[in-house]
């Protein structure tokens, strides 16, 4: 039996700075599926679907939503999609449901295997790189990741 939810990641986007409205969006698929994104209303934990990425086939394995500016991100699988293969950073219109290829996330020693992503207060992105063990900065306007350590493990 195929399993069409691999994962459910959530991100908390404020959508109205009067209300101090809180809205949820949790995303199914991975491992090479289309990812559908829900909104979810955190007070009943009830999802109503959005939809597919009306642009193409994106598989995310994490969502984030810079505070800043309310703008949705996300990583892509690394399958070979419609962002390509490797692991690449989108951007995500809600509204339109358009996922914009910001692009690959790669470092000066190249492609890095990114599963989650995270905003500090500042709007600042992060990504975990799964296979070199560390923590890195990335320019949301490119992709361009630099770690902030060089050795990971110890």
């Amino acid at each position: 039996m195929k399993r069409a939810s691999l994962f459910l990641a959530l991100a908390a986007l404020a959508v109205s700075s009067q209300a101090h409205a809180e809205v949820l969006i949790g995303a199914t698929g991975g491992q090479g599926h289309p990812s559908t994104l829900y909104r979810i209303d955190p007070a009943t934990a009830v999802a109503t679907r959005i939809g597919h990425a009306v642009n193409g086939r994106f598989s995310l394995t994490g969502l984030a939503a810079d505070p800043a500016t309310g703008a949705l991100y996300g990583v892509t699988c690394g399958a070979a999609t419609d962002a390509g293969p490797g692991k690449h950073l989108v951007r995500i219109g809600l509204a339109t449901n358009v996922f914009e290829d910001v692009g690959p996330l790669m470092s000066e020693a190249g492609t890095i295997q990114a599963s989650d992503l995270a905003f500090d207060g500042s709007g600042r992105l992060f990504v975990w790189d799964q296979s070199n063990y560390w923590l890195a900065a990335v320019d949301k306007a490119t992709a361009v990741v630099t770690p902030l350590q060089e050795e990971g493990r110890e």
